[in-house]
């Protein structure tokens, strides 16, 4: 909105482009599907293409039905705390087809001796709500118990952004990091929490600190009777479409021209032109294309290769970025294989247990349909940036 004393100024008319925007889109994972979903909203005359160099759109996200059996090979929900996944079902008709997590067995375990232990009620990822449930666990010594407790005369942070660990330990002990926040995180991000920052991940508990001195005081002003019930994470914040995560991706699809998707379509390099227009060259045998702009949506490995040539600092900077790999493991079931069955949606192993599993997670306790009757769905994640 023009300030007022702009207000009785004629408005300035910005010339009419005399032919249509062009663009390219490298990357046929959700990310470009999402950027090529909301140019054909914001700009319908924009003539972009967008390359995929596998034979199948969607990138890691993808589902399998078989049988009666619906695997996800990556992700099984998205959060819905930051509202962009939410508002991208919504804009592609999926808004009744979206579905909570089961209110049932909500909840994590952590394997603790070889066993898995209930992670105390309330505690989620690093804030307890109320604290005694985490008082009374077998989890924590009495030492790291009582260190807890002094968590609201806990110094400050220095104001600015530092690891996970580092708020962790000066906020709860370290026990509480090896025994809970680590395996907590470490079942989200397969990160180090050493390197992984609390601004880019947990910044809830970093305002937290900021308003209350405490993220006790700020758990007892914000507790709910929701929050009591669960632990490990908030799982009422997650969701997923009712046919899994490719349910997403074919929505997308469906509402683009197919004619401008080239999957099966490596994009080997691009450089600006004198031009200033971006010269597009694939290991098809096509001549380069010029675009007037490029959306790179790859993994930044694949980014910094890609732009070397258009910036090198830029190439240089995403290729300092680091990935962790895992791999899901996926188990079917049957109930009558299971002695005592979980009364939680997964369970996390830290990493001082010295075990190859990060974690698992129980999908058809998680989300309905996942798995025939009498039978669960088991995900196992090994590997991560610890091992």
């Amino acid at each position: 909105v023009a300030a007022s004393s702009r207000l009785s100024r004629p408005a300035r008319r910005m010339p009419a482009p005399t032919t249509p925007r062009s663009i390219a889109i490298v990357g046929g994972g959700v990310a470009g599907l999402a950027a090529a979903h909301r140019l054909t909203e914001l700009a319908p005359a924009c003539a972009w293409t967008l390359y995929e160099s596998t034979d199948r759109l969607g990138g890691v996200l993808q589902t399998t039905q078989d049988g009666p059996w619906r695997i996800e090979h990556s992700a099984d929900n998205f959060l819905t705390r930051d509202p962009w996944a939410t508002n991208l079902c919504q804009r592609v008709g999926l808004t009744d087809e979206l579905l909570p997590t089961n209110t049932d067995r909500r909840g994590a375990m952590v394997i603790h001796r070889g066993r898995p232990v209930r992670v105390p009620k309330g505690f989620v990822l690093m804030s307890a709500r109320p604290v005694w449930p985490t008082l009374a666990s077998p989890l924590l010594s009495v030492g790291a118990k009582l260190r807890l407790m002094s968590e609201p005369f806990a110094p400050r942070g220095p104001g600015t952004d530092e690891s996970v660990a580092d708020f962790a330990r000066r906020r709860l002990g370290r026990e509480a990091l090896e025994r809970l926040v680590q395996p907590l995180v470490g079942g989200i991000y397969t990160a180090d929490p050493e390197r992984l920052s609390m601004a880019a991940t947990l910044p809830q508990f970093l305002e937290q600190e900021r308003e209350h001195g405490s993220l006790w005081r700020a758990g007892r002003k914000q507790v709910t009777s929701k929050s009591k019930r669960e632990s490990g994470a908030n799982y009422a914040l997650f969701m997923v479409p009712r046919l899994g995560l490719q349910q997403l991706v074919d929505a997308i699809v469906a509402r683009l021209p197919i004619e401008r998707l080239r999957p099966a379509t490596k994009v080997s390099g691009c450089k600006r032109t004198n031009a200033g227009r971006w010269r597009v060259c694939t290991t098809a045998d096509q001549p380069p294309a010029e675009y007037d702009a490029i959306i790179v949506a790859t993994p930044t490995h694949h980014a910094a290769t890609l732009l070397n040539d258009a910036s090198r600092p830029l190439s240089a900077a995403l290729g300092r970025i680091e990935y962790a790999s895992s791999a899901v493991v996926c188990l079917g079931v049957a109930d009558t294989q299971v002695a005592r069955p979980a009364d939680a949606f997964g369970f996390v192993v830290p990493t001082v247990e010295d075990r190859r599993i990060v974690a698992a997670s129980f999908s058809s306790y998680k989300i309905p349909a996942r798995a025939p009757a009498g039978h669960t769905l088991v995900r196992e994640f090994v590997g991560g940036a610890l091992q």
